[in-house]
This record gives structure tokens, sequence and C-alpha cells, in this order.
């Protein structure tokens, strides 16, 4: 159900049929509907989703009665609205909405294949760089063991000959 482009609540329709979009009226189950649609007015913008707006409305007035679904009509049961019916249908996409669909998931999935490569290419460059690592301290390493050596040759020389 929608109403000026927005998703329809349980609550939006039961206030309106109350007070025919006047506003409240001196009928207390009504005023307690607009207060309580004033609370949920409160809520996050971001939280409030058709189906946190359902679930207040029926944390507020208790379940719908055995048989039927306040604010849907006559002749709507529960069993017709949750199965799919009513509130759980899909439109069907359009020709263009399908391959724009197809389009993006083949998209998706070249962008997958991408990152795969990027991933083993890093790898690969990450070991390439450790063994320049590992090289590189081998060398340090020898030229510092060939300097302790000169210079324990030269301390023996000063001492042999000093």
């Amino acid at each position: 159900m929608r109403h000026e482009g927005k998703p329809t609540t349980k609550l939006d329709v039961l206030i309106e049929s109350r007070t025919c979009g006047k506003g409240a009226t001196g009928d207390l189950d009504t005023t307690n509907l607009i207060g309580i649609n004033e609370e949920l007015e409160k809520v996050d913008e971001s939280q409030r989703t058709k189906e946190f707006k359902d679930d207040f409305f029926t944390n507020a007035l208790g379940e719908d009665p055995q048989g039927h679904v306040r604010c849907m009509g006559r002749g709507i049961t529960c069993s017709k609205v949750h199965h799919g019916s009513i509130l759980n249908v899909q439109p069907a996409l359009t020709s263009e909405q399908a391959e724009e669909l197809l389009q993006l998931k083949a998209g998706l999935e070249r962008e997958k294949v991408k990152n795969e490569q990027m991933k083993f290419e890093f790898d690969n460059q990450k070991m390439e760089m450790d063994k320049m690592k590992e090289g590189v301290i081998n060398e340090v390493r020898a030229e510092f063991r060939d300097e302790i050596n000169h210079m324990k040759l030269s301390l023996h020389f000063f001492r042999v000959f000093g």
C-alpha cells in the first residue's frame, strides 16, 4: 500500500480512517493513536522502516484479532498477508531492469576476478620483497662478519708487533 508515493503503515491507515484527515478528534482511541504516532516520530528516521512501524503498531494495540487483519479491508486474513498474496508480492522486473541486473551481476563477477588477481599479484610481490629483504640482511651480516674479522686481525697485529 502506498500513499503520496510513500509506503503506508497500519498506523497511518488507522489514524486516517478515524480522523478523516482532520487530525485529533474527541474520540479517546483516536487521540491515543495520534499519541502513538507522535512517539513513533521521535524515533530516528533511519530506524523507522515499514516493519518497525508495523511492530510499533502491534506493540501499542496488540495482535490483530483472530480471522482478520486491521486496516487491510474485508476478507483479508493473516494467511493471505503472510503468505505473499498481498504484502510480500514483488513486482516483476521489466526487460530493461532484468538486462541491467544481469549486466551488474556480470560486472560484479569481473570485479571479483580482478580482485583475486590483484591479491595473487600482491602475495607474489610480498614474497619477492621478503626474499630481497633476506638477501640484504645476509649481505649486511657477511659485511659485518668480514669487518669484525678484519678488526680482529688488526688487533692481533698490533698486539704482536706493537
